[in-house]
């Protein structure tokens, strides 16, 4: 059977589905109540582009794979997500294929208002807390942590324990933490008094890093 441009392929009883090409693209129309459902009896359905280089892959029992000009960047596992190269989130970069994640509710527990890696905002009484949780996966990796304080102070913590804490007025502090695959990392910054006070955390993959910032002013 060969179709001209515009001649359309239909089948169902109601026209459900429908195949044609107009002169310039290609169309597969679902139009009918139901799902429109790719199976396969092979190894994986494969989507490619006119050379024969993957765009997308899913693998039955296996991963979901993205690709970018042939190489792929993002493919699901059994745990997760893997990432090759960088991930922006916002416009912040956290990358060099050892990730974190955002993890659970990464807004204040009081006060007006910030999230990680967005602008901060600002707070008018003294005993706010912030805090923001991440979940980190990749190789081992040490990730560099600094920044200031007035009037507040700042801690970290991992898997539930506190591995780092600074308190100090006009004063900067450094450390650097090792996370492994699985680690759980929670970033709390607490004011002590009402007003001029503020806490920066600044998180960097590197030492010559573009930061990621969590913190408050006051």
């Amino acid at each position: 059977m060969a179709l001209g441009d515009s001649q359309t392929a239909t089948f169902g009883a109601s026209n459900d589905l429908v195949i044609y090409h107009d002169g310039t693209d290609s169309y597969i129309y679902d139009d009918g109540t139901g799902n429109l459902k790719l199976r396969t009896n092979g190894v994986a359905i494969q989507l490619l582009d006119s050379v024969g280089n993957n765009m997308s892959k899913f693998t039955s029992g296996g991963p979901s794979e993205l690709y970018y000009d042939g190489s792929k960047k993002l493919a699901t596992t059994s745990t997760g997500v893997n990432i090759t190269g960088t991930l922006t989130v916002n416009g912040s970069e956290v990358g060099g294929g050892d990730l974190l994640a955002l993890y659970g509710d990464v807004t204040p527990t009081s006060g007006s208002g910030h999230a990680l890696l967005k602008e901060t905002h600002y707070q008018d009484y003294s005993g706010t807390t912030q805090s923001a949780e991440l979940y980190y996966w990749g190789g081992t990796h040490s990730f560099y942590f600094d920044g200031n304080t007035r009037n507040a102070t700042v801690r970290i913590y991992k898997n539930g324990s506190q591995v780092y804490s600074f308190s100090g007025y006009d004063q900067s502090f450094s450390t650097t933490i090792s996370f492994t695959q699985g680690d759980r990392v929670y970033l709390e910054t607490v004011s002590v008094t009402q007003s001029n006070s503020y806490a920066n955390i600044y998180m960097k993959t590197g030492s010559s890093d573009d930061r990621i910032l969590f913190g408050y002013y006051g």
